[in-house]
């Protein structure tokens, strides 16, 4: 499985704020970016990530580094297809690939 990827750009937001609480999930640093979401114990990815946590009792999920999650949360997801593979709640009937695009872009 290929990790998730931060920006060169996130990168570099989350030095300048100080956020060593995301960077220690981030691996592997290049120009480029780095791997998310790898374990600072064991080195391995994980199999979720770290800042999302689940209202008890409820199907909603918040983030907790919304305001400077990296692009690829930012950008997350961007077509049906994968809105229905992960049991988005937010698709519904009719929603075609340019109303997420739309959607992404105006709220993003």
């Amino acid at each position: 499985m290929l990790s998730l990827q931060a920006t060169g750009d996130d990168v570099q937001r989350w030095i300048e704020e100080g956020r060593e609480d995301i960077l220690q999930y981030c691996a592997t640093f290049t120009d480029a970016g780095a791997d998310l979401w790898i374990s600072p114990r064991t080195g391995l990815e994980m199999p979720r990530c770290p800042f999302v946590r689940k209202r008890r009792n409820l199907p909603i999920y918040d983030c907790l580094i919304y305001e400077t999650r990296p692009d690829v949360c930012r950008n997350y997801p961007v077509e049906v297809h994968h809105m229905k593979t992960v049991d988005c709640e937010m698709l519904e009937d009719g929603d075609t690939d340019a109303d997420v695009a739309r959607f992404m872009k105006d709220n993003g």
